[in-house]
């Protein structure tokens, strides 16, 4: 087991710590809280209730993007003689790639892809947005067989 209590309160941990320190976005998250909310009635709402703000979800993905739990290399040995991105792969060779690596790639997420923005998940077309969410599905590895078991507690 890789993750856990480690990673899920470091995530949020960074997630905090970039709304403190980007008063732009700490401002409009607050502001999406503040109309949404109805008098209290429970100290936590509904993980429905958290799905239904958009820049809330949004703070959530950049925080998770920006700084994603597992940085490390994460490998694989081909099973068989392969191409990938136009390069001969040996069946038996080690690759890897780097969740950070590809979070901050700016071909996918701009050429302020080293910002903690989330409006870029909100403001993005809806085909860069879809290059934006498979390349933000890799955080937990989705739809392999080694997918993160903390993966439905995303956005």
């Amino acid at each position: 087991v890789f993750g856990g209590t480690d990673t899920t309160s470091t995530a949020l941990r960074n997630i905090i710590f970039y709304l403190l320190t980007t008063p732009r976005a700490y401002r409009a998250l607050q502001s999406e809280i503040d109309g949404a909310v109805k008098p209290v009635t429970r100290p936590v709402i509904r993980d429905a209730e958290a799905k239904a703000l958009p820049y809330l979800q949004a703070c959530i993905k950049e925080g998770l993007r920006i700084f994603p739990p597992s940085m490390g290399l994460m490998g694989k040995v081909c099973p068989r003689d392969d191409t990938i991105c136009g390069i001969r792969v040996p069946a038996n060779t080690q690759v890897a790639w780097s969740a950070l690596a590809i979070m901050r790639n700016r071909t996918i997420f701009g050429n302020d892809a080293d910002v903690y923005e989330p409006k870029r998940w909100i403001d993005a077309p809806v085909e860069k947005r879809k290059e934006m969410d498979a390349s933000y599905g890799l955080v937990f590895a989705t739809g392999t067989r080694w997918e993160c078991l903390g993966s439905g507690l995303r956005t």
